[in-house]
């Protein structure tokens, strides 16, 4: 015996008796060794489903119905999962529309105010004329407020939802409130 283990020749894979290792040994009395189960209960589920079906069976064409409903509850899911962005970011542009129009309101400085005193106060007229003429721009309607040094606008804008059409809903309305003042640079 060889330090390896082995003695002799090699037989090519064979074991000691002849048989390929996995394969089953000929039985004593000769007779042929059956073939493997074919009924494999381990693969039921994904077997079947690869197997063509009998003839005669009654699922035929059941992946195609599961597959129709399955892509359609996806369409709805992404239909509705836009649509919901478009409401976000319409809402969002609704506020920019508000903030945007209480910021040009509040460059309207009373000069002369300021000039004398020193003190920050809008012109009125003007700050709400700015703030208007900033929301007809962006297609949007709404209140302007002027108090002492602030501007408060509230916007309203209609936005398309095309997404949500199929549920009934092709465009929101959108009512947004913002406010600003005016501040002075500090210092260079």
């Amino acid at each position: 015996m060889s330090r390896l283990g082995f003695s002799g020749r090699l037989n090519a894979g064979r074991a000691s008796n002849g048989v390929l290792p996995g394969a089953d040994p000929v039985p004593e009395d000769g007779s042929m060794p059956q073939p493997p189960n074919t009924e494999r209960p381990h693969l039921d589920g994904a077997a079947r489903l690869l197997r063509p079906a009998a003839p005669g069976s009654s699922d035929t064409g059941a992946v195609s119905v599961t597959m129709a409903y399955i892509g359609m509850i996806v369409v709805l899911m992404v239909a509705v999962l836009i649509g919901g962005g478009n409401v976000f970011a319409a809402r969002a542009r609704g506020y920019d529309v508000a903030a945007e129009a209480a910021r040009a309101g509040a460059q309207q400085i009373d000069l002369a105010a300021y000039r004398s005193h020193g003190t920050l106060l809008l012109n009125p007229g003007a700050a709400q004329q700015a703030a208007r003429r900033y929301l007809a721009s962006a297609g949007a309607t709404g209140t302007v407020t002027v108090t002492g040094a602030t501007v408060q606008v509230t916007a309203t804008s209609t936005q398309r939802t095309p997404m949500l059409s199929a549920f009934g809903k092709s465009s929101i309305q959108v009512t947004s409130t913002a406010s600003a003042s005016p501040t002075t640079g500090g210092t260079p």
